[in-house]
């Protein structure tokens, strides 16, 4: 419910909301609960190294990532707490095409220093979405 604007009219759909595809709650817990199991499986996280390659996907979540801060203070200045949903929702489809295109636990040495501190720095950020929308972040699901 947050996701739409406070001047729209909504018609709250309980199947909608529960799905884990699109742009629900339980589908930003899912990219979540999804990441931690990557850093939970990896274990001690290596310093972070500059990988010979970059892929588009990665460029693309270091990107947003560092647009977060532009995102709240949009967010507050017009007090629009959909701002950070949009976000969210669009840094966790980001995520997604990132666990699917770019193998994190198989990579080696730069390249898997490098993509592990990557999901270490969406779990940050996503949590820090979470805490401000009042959404549980799910270790498990």
């Amino acid at each position: 419910m947050r996701k739409v604007d406070r001047q729209t009219i909504i018609t709250f759909d309980t199947e909608e909301s529960i799905r884990l595809d699109g742009n629900t709650s339980p589908y930003l817990q899912y990219a979540y609960a999804r990441s931690l199991k990557i850093l939970e499986k990896a274990g001690k996280i290596p310093k972070l190294a500059e990988p010979e390659i970059v892929t588009a996907t990665e460029s693309e979540i270091i990107k947003n990532l560092m647009s977060f801060p532009a995102v709240l203070d949009k967010a507050t200045a017009e007090l629009s707490p959909q701002e950070i949903c949009r976000y969210a929702f669009n840094l966790c489809s980001l995520f997604n095409r990132f666990y699917q295109d770019s193998p994190v636990l198989h990579a080696e040495g730069k390249t898997k220093a490098f993509r592990l501190n990557l999901v270490k720095s969406f779990v940050s950020v996503l949590e820090k979405c979470f805490n401000l929308l009042g959404i549980d972040a799910l270790r498990k699901m």
